[in-house]
């Protein structure tokens, strides 16, 4: 069975993308500007608010992007070669 390249590349996307915003934002009403510091270390421009949540989204979204079309065409290599 082979993965349809394009959604397996946006699904995996949104997750990533949704999931730094999410856990960002969750942070940021928590406990306030003062965790997440390996987002800031990892993701360039990114700072704990709400742009900086914005950011963090497009970044690991084009992340997972790029990770989910690489694996789900090697994936689709591999299944096809061993037909």
């Amino acid at each position: 069975m082979k993965l349809d390249v394009r959604t397996f590349a946006v699904t995996l996307g949104l997750s990533m993308g949704l999931g730094v915003m999410g856990f960002t934002l969750w942070s940021l009403l928590l406990t306030g500007p003062r965790s997440l510091t390996i987002f800031a270390r990892i993701i360039p421009v990114f700072s704990i608010s709400l742009q900086g949540s914005l950011i963090g989204f497009g970044w690991a979204f084009l992340s997972g992007f790029i990770g989910g079309f690489v694996f789900s065409s090697i994936y689709n290599f591999v299944v096809s070669f061993l037909k």
